[in-house]
């Protein structure tokens, strides 16, 4: 269960905003080194055949750092991996899908992780405020 953050305080819209920042910077590290590993298995295809060993090893060093990237997305809040959940049958047993670097909220903390989820939220949150 995701716990409820009220979003009227200025101050809980900066720590939020603040960590949807971080967390995005860490997506994008994340689906930089992805980029990386296609664009040079597709250069490795077409490279001629004395470059193809050396294009092996940076694929190879390539896909250890996405690795480590991989292991280092996690909820800049609480340290959590946010995982796409599939089946959940109480708080302590659940099934999931593995990690989600494009999660909106943190399951564990509940702090917000998408910019775009959080901006959308505030607006929300700001509209019941005025009616």
């Amino acid at each position: 269960m995701i716990h409820e953050i009220d979003l009227r305080s200025l101050t809980e819209q900066g720590w939020q905003r603040n960590n949807a920042a971080e967390f995005q910077k860490r997506k994008v590290r994340l689906l930089f080194g992805l980029g990386s590993i296609v664009l040079l298995i597709i250069i490795g295809k077409y490279s001629l055949p004395p470059y193809q060993k050396v294009l092996i090893g940076l694929i190879f060093v390539t896909m250890v750092g996405t690795v480590f990237l991989l292991m280092a997305c996690k909820c800049p809040n609480c340290g959590a991996v946010p995982a796409g959940e599939a089946i959940s049958l109480s708080s302590e047993i659940r099934y999931t899908k593995g990690v989600n670097p494009f999660a909106k909220r943190c399951g564990c903390c509940g702090f917000y992780l998408s910019q775009k989820y959080l901006e959308h939220r505030i607006e929300e949150e700001n509209a019941k405020r005025s009616l």
